[in-house]
């Protein structure tokens, strides 16, 4: 603390801080009048917010999203994805966004424990293209996961075609 009482100073190795107590400006060059400092307690020692609706969760544990299978067809049923790190977390909604198009919300029924199972037919509705598709999960409209899903299309050119010579 030093001598005026209202700025503590931290000292380390690498750098020196000065950590303002009162609503004072810094120095001599302290503008006349009122002004936004910018150095206001609040604003120093605050180093992150976190502004979030009432009720929604704002753990921090990290969830992750991973499809089951390594590809997709229009033959598979449904997409598979595998969820983690919800552990005593309530999942009250799920939504989903393919290819940074629509945002659906997923119905509770495709939600099963620690999977999610999305018809075929919706996911082409929303954007799924045969190739590498992104997926961005929003759980409780605040916790977000991404993954990848390849799929395959009948008019995808595989090594099958090459041995027939099609």
């Amino acid at each position: 603390m030093n001598e005026d009482g209202r700025t503590h100073c931290v000292l380390e190795k690498t750098a020196s801080y000065a950590v303002s107590l009162s609503y004072d400006n810094y120095g001599e060059t302290s503008p006349q009048g009122e002004a936004h400092g910018g150095a206001m307690p609040e604003e120093t020692l605050a180093l992150a917010l976190l502004i979030a609706p009432p009720g929604t969760d704002t753990s921090s544990d990290p969830i992750t999203v991973k499809a089951e299978r390594n590809s997709y067809s229009a033959l598979d049923p449904e997409i598979v994805l595998r969820v983690s790190g919800t552990a005593g977390i309530q999942i009250e909604s799920v939504t989903i966004r393919i290819n940074r198009g629509v945002r659906k919300l997923i119905p509770p029924e495709w939600i099963v424990k620690t999977s999610i199972k999305i018809p075929v037919a919706v996911v082409e509705e929303l954007g799924f293209k045969p190739g590498e598709n992104t997926l961005d999960i929003t759980f409780n409209k605040s916790m977000q996961a991404t993954c990848s899903v390849e799929y395959a299309s009948g008019s995808t050119v595989t090594g099958f075609d090459q041995v027939f010579k099609l």
